[in-house]
């Protein structure tokens, strides 16, 4: 081989190097789980773009077109972000890494910014991605409310209706009839929710039906910038303090109140404020403030 053929096969070889090491510092790259990556994840099934699969028997889907069915309501129509917060999450038991959040918030920012306080409305793209990454992650927030945590036997969160709708299809998570079933038609459904392999069961979860993934994320930061501040009202609770109001929203439908919940190191709030979860309650209790903004 002549020098210069020596020379071009040493750079493409680098080359070669060089993409390798980058893929594989990113989710679904040869370095990541290609099967649960913001980037690969296939949601042809909870799109409705494939079959869904079938479930184990017996598994009660949580979207039906049946009127005697009322807990179980007509599958909800996904939006561009809707399904990147799927893709982000994966299959059940997934969780969104820190990479994916950030891929997440800078592909969709043209569409979160204008649903942001006006506060954080003026700050650049990666400050945003900052600031959303600290009250989102810095609790799990995210995947507690959006993906769901399945873990121990129970499950934390998933109050995400396109989480509801991806597991359906997936024929991984089946709605389950219990006696704490709670229903405000076409607005919230409480209902339990069991995995299709039997390992995690909740007899109480929920979700607003007629809540994006942006109309949570903007209702979550919302309420997080005003009614989390640092300041009087944080309680102890476990190893940590809590705030816990009731939010009012539009979109979760008329008179609908929200509960939030922020979790802080210290008892003013100003260490390690972070959001812990947010859904539509059907049942408020009265012991709670509630914060409007």
């Amino acid at each position: 081989m002549s020098p210069r053929r020596k020379a071009a096969a040493a750079v493409a070889a680098l080359v070669l190097v060089a993409v390798a090491w980058a893929l594989a510092g990113r989710p679904g790259g040869t370095g990541g789980d290609g099967a649960r990556s913001y980037w690969t994840y296939d949601l042809s099934v909870a799109t409705g773009e494939a079959p869904p699969r079938i479930a184990a028997e017996g598994c009660a889907p949580f979207f039906d077109d049946d009127s005697a069915t009322p807990y179980r309501p007509p599958a909800p129509a996904l939006d561009s972000f809707d399904r990147a917060v799927l893709r982000a999450c994966g299959p059940i038991r997934g969780r969104a890494t820190p990479a994916e959040f950030e891929a997440l918030i800078l592909d969709h920012m043209a569409s979160i910014r204008p649903r942001l306080p006006a506060r954080l409305r003026r700050l650049d793209d990666r400050a945003i991605h900052r600031r959303l990454a600290e009250i989102w992650l810095g609790r799990d927030g995210f995947d507690h409310i959006f993906c769901g945590e399945w873990e121990k036997g129970r499950i934390g969160g998933l109050h995400f209706r396109g989480r509801y709708l991806q597991l359906q299809r997936e024929g991984t998570a089946c709605f389950r009839a219990t006696d704490r079933l709670e229903l405000e038609p076409g607005l919230i459904y409480t209902i339990g929710v069991a995995s299709a392999d039997g390992a995690e069961f909740s007899p109480i979860k929920g979700y607003g039906l007629a809540q994006s993934a942006l109309d949570v994320l903007a209702l979550g930061t919302a309420g997080f910038a005003a009614c989390c501040a640092p300041g009087r009202g944080w309680l102890p609770y476990r190893d940590r303090f809590s705030r816990q109001v009731f939010v009012p929203s539009d979109e979760a439908g008329p008179g609908i109140m929200n509960r939030l919940i922020c979790g802080a190191d210290d008892r003013t709030g100003a260490a390690g404020a972070a959001l812990v979860t947010l859904f539509p309650d059907a049942s408020p209790r009265e012991d709670y403030p509630e914060c409007r903004f």
